[in-house]
């Protein structure tokens, strides 16, 4: 799942862009319960591992920081740090619900 899908591309001088500030990102709610998982010394800064710890895929990484409110895992990610882990059942119906395009 690419996140680039949940924002609006406008055109700009006869090229696409993506639009940053027009997305559905902040639509994202957790109906399923969520587990919380502490970072390890060997995850820090490396959300794509943690993903891959739960769902098999580094592609995921951006969730775990959305949800987590996480804008800079080099210095919010760090370990000891509890992280709220979405159920994969929500990000499938996130993404069947929000995605533009």
């Amino acid at each position: 799942m690419n996140r680039t899908r949940f924002y609006q591309i406008v055109i700009n001088n006869s090229i696409n862009e993506l639009d940053y500030l027009n997305n559905t990102l902040s639509n994202f709610d957790l109906r399923y319960d969520v587990t919380y998982y502490r970072v390890n010394e060997h995850e820090s800064c490396r959300p794509d591992l943690i993903s891959y710890t739960f769902y098999n895929t580094p592609m995921y990484w951006w969730v775990i920081l959305l949800i987590n409110g996480i804008l800079d895992p080099f210095t919010e990610l760090i370990e000891g740090v509890v992280l709220e882990i979405p159920s994969i059942l929500d990000i499938y119906e996130f993404y069947r619900n929000n995605r533009l395009r």
